[in-house]
């Protein structure tokens, strides 16, 4: 990274949007609650407590499906909203805004 000024490596990166570590993201918790049912899924005899926290084996398919579900449409929104302005496609690969 080159500076304005001309040092190598002084540039400091742009600070977060507001708001934008404020929170658990969906993303997250999705994610948490697509492991956790996974595990039950797979293993249903090792996890008893997880299991019954998931309102047992069809209760955990349930959520693993709509954890999926959600994923997928977050996805999809992303690669949507990315398709109507590819200009971002750059810029979110790379972590910073682009030069106007």
């Amino acid at each position: 990274m080159v500076s304005p000024a001309g040092k190598i490596g002084a540039c400091r990166p742009e600070p977060l949007q507001p708001g934008a570590t404020g929170g658990v993201p969906v993303r997250d918790v999705d994610i948490t609650l697509l492991v956790l049912s996974g595990l039950v899924l797979w293993k249903s005899v090792q996890f008893p407590l997880l299991r019954e926290l998931l309102f047992g084996y069809e209760g955990a398919r349930r959520v693993h499906f709509f954890s999926m579900v959600l994923l997928i449409a977050f996805v999809a929104v992303h690669l949507v909203m990315v398709a109507l302005v590819p200009k971002t496609l750059l810029a979110m690969i790379a972590g910073r805004k682009e030069r106007v």
